[in-house]
């Protein structure tokens, strides 16, 4: 019973934030020199920007026709699969509100989970630092706050 204490001791030791060899700012700064670090701070900046864009700007004409006709789900939106629809459906009834900032969310979200899981198949397949290059040219476009 004592050596297999000692061992999870041990364990739980080489994971604690004391223990972990992250020392500070220069760490950190280190970090963020790393392809990781810097598809990490990308997805952050381009996460604040898009919330600041979400709230400072009304609905357009496709975003209000989508939350007005997803009121009522259906399966299929004449021209348009439902997904969208469904999660504006969703974030609507979960918080209550259909403000132009709620009814972005989910994709805002999205947008910053597709950036990091194609950063880690880019990596696994390509060199790590090949991708944030490229994905900053796209992810700074004009096009993509659309």
């Amino acid at each position: 019973m004592a050596a297999c204490w000692s061992k999870t001791t041990f364990r739980m030791r080489n994971i604690s934030a004391v223990d972990s060899g992250f020392r500070g700012r220069a760490d950190a700064v280190a970090w963020l020199k790393t392809p990781s670090g810097a598809v990490a701070a990308l997805i952050v900046a381009t996460l604040l920007a898009r919330l600041l864009f979400a709230a400072s700007l009304g609905l357009g004409i496709d975003e209000s026709y989508m939350v007005a006709a997803g009121r009522k789900l259906q399966l299929s939106y004449f021209d348009h699969s439902p997904i969208a629809w469904w999660m504006t459906w969703g974030i609507a009834h979960l918080t209550g509100s259909e403000n132009a900032f709620v009814v972005r969310l989910p994709f805002i979200a999205l947008f910053a989970l597709t950036t990091s899981l194609m950063y880690r198949v880019t990596a696994a397949l390509f060199a790590p630092g090949s991708y944030p290059t490229a994905r900053c040219s796209q992810l700074c476009s004009v096009l993509c706050f659309a």
